[in-house]
Formats: C-alpha cells, structure tokens, sequence
C-alpha cells in the first residue's frame, strides 16, 4: 500500500541534487528544445524533397526575427 510513496521518494532522493541546483542557478534547456520542435517540424514538411541546400537556407533562418518561421 505505501509501495507507491516508497518509489516517489526513492526517486526524489536519486534527483535531489539536479533539483536542488535549480534553486542556486534557474537555467533550463527550453529554448534548445523548441529549437530541436522547429527543426523536426521542417524537416517532415520538408520531406521527399531533393534540395538539401534549400533545407540548410531554412535552419539558417531560424534566428533571424525578420526571416522567423512561424509555426
């Protein structure tokens, strides 16, 4: 019956120093990972295309505000 609660615990014990460090320093890797979310989003709209360097243009122009892909 308390097997669930053993587990939670067990398993903030084994993650205790990632989350505490969190408080010292709040950095995550959200901005990388909706970059990555953009870059698979490209890539299946792009697919069965035979312009490899159209593509590149594309991942180029991701961080340019006025160029920005929305989507």
């Amino acid at each position: 019956m308390l097997q669930p609660f053993v587990k939670v615990a067990n398993t903030l014990m084994r993650s205790r120093t990632g989350i505490l460090a969190w408080y010292d320093e709040p950095v995550t890797n959200a901005i990388l990972e909706g970059i990555n979310n953009k870059i698979k989003v490209m890539k299946r709209k792009a697919y069965g295309y035979r312009d490899d360097e159209y593509f590149n243009l594309l991942l180029l122009g991701l961080h340019d505000k006025t160029n920005a892909i929305r989507g």
